[in-house]
């Protein structure tokens, strides 16, 4: 149509235009919605592309960790045993050391069960009362050494000091009852010593001399008995307590451990090399159908996004070839043919040239 024809043309000429313009139009659309709808498209093949992953992922893992709780189930079943076997050689063993123990102190106790004997028959004999056969009563009436000395000084400071003090400010706040009470506490304390005193030490001290010697043997034998008891305790030899047994059922047991821990290792090797490569393949196939099936839809979309971008581009160039020069780039869109149309319409112009110069004139 030349420039002349569609300028000194109506309604009817505009309405034709009106047309294509909206089919342009419709074309756009049509864009914006396959470039939405690709978008969705690809999200939603990345969304299957990450879950087809995660679950052969979970397979596989799966897999590996079955063969791993399998051989660590016998693992554990022997570390059980090996726990009972140790347990059993325990016991074996402290019954062992323990008829040691009772086999080499057997003549210091038989000698202080002898010595003991001795001392409660003497005092039974002479009349002393039980309590002189003690650390105390020695230390009390007969100390000897300097340990002796520095207890008994405490104990009489103890004595002579403290209970009274005590005893008289528990009981009254006045000073003389206080001081009275003090002195009758002294004079009580005083006088239960000396009792003992005079009917012990002053009484027998031969006798209490003699035991306190047999009491010191019976010490010395404690001692020595200790100390056996802490060597054999210490000492690392078993030979002595017939523990082989024991011994080869826990090196049977551990053999059996380092025997499964190397199963598991060639087991899991193998996995990784072999079972695992051809797991992923097979479970890929399985799941391609969907990674398949998003990406055709992505494809498709793109496709006709493509289709649609290049009818839009020979509408826009062929509209622009046929009208822009006549009707100008500002008037080549449907608000200005719609203002065209209306003013043809209401009669204010005769022609779509008169209609341009108005808008124009009028800048709308």
């Amino acid at each position: 149509m030349g420039e002349q024809q569609i300028l000194d043309g109506g309604i009817n000429e505009l309405t034709q235009l009106k047309e294509e313009l909206e089919g342009q139009a419709a074309v756009k659309g049509e864009i914006k919605r396959l470039t939405a709808e690709s978008e969705r498209f690809e999200k939603k093949l990345a969304s299957e592309e990450r879950a087809v992953k995660e679950e052969i992922k979970t397979a596989v893992d799966k897999a590996r960790n079955d063969i791993v709780k399998h051989f660590d189930k016998d693992i554990n079943h022997e570390k059980v045993n090996i726990k009972e076997a140790k347990e059993q050689k325990a016991k074996e063993k402290a019954k062992g050391v323990k008829k040691r123990i009772e086999n080499e102190t057997e003549s210091y106790v038989a000698e202080n069960k002898t010595i003991r004997k001795e001392i409660k028959q003497r005092f039974k004999e002479r009349g002393i009362p039980g309590y002189c056969d003690s650390a105390w009563f020695y230390t009390l009436f007969m100390p000897k050494g300097i340990k002796d000395i520095l207890i008994l000084v405490l104990v009489m400071l103890a004595l002579i000091v403290g209970i009274p003090l005590l005893v008289s400010c528990l009981i009254t706040d006045t000073i003389w009852l206080r001081v009275i009470i003090y002195i009758l506490v002294l004079i009580f304390e005083a006088a239960i010593y000396i009792t003992i005193f005079l009917l012990t030490r002053d009484k027998d001290k031969y006798i209490l001399e003699e035991m306190r010697h047999n009491r010191e043997l019976v010490k010395e034998n404690s001692s020595k008995i200790r100390q056996i008891k802490k060597n054999i305790k210490k000492d690392r030899d078993e030979s002595m307590y017939n523990l082989d047994e024991f011994d080869s059922k826990i090196k049977v047991h551990e053999q059996n451990i380092t025997d499964i821990i190397n199963q598991k290792n060639a087991a899991l090797e193998d996995f990784d090399n072999n079972t695992k490569p051809q797991m992923i393949n097979e479970l890929t196939k399985q799941k391609q159908e969907r990674i398949d099936n998003a990406t055709a839809e992505v494809e498709n979309s793109k496709s006709a996004k493509a289709d649609s971008e290049q009818k839009l581009k020979d509408i826009t160039n062929d509209l622009n070839e046929r009208y822009a020069n006549e009707l100008g780039g500002d008037m080549l869109n449907l608000q200005s043919i719609n203002k065209m149309i209306k003013l043809i319409e209401e009669g204010q112009v005769q022609n779509i040239r008169e209609a341009i110069n108005r808008l124009r004139a009028n800048n709308v």
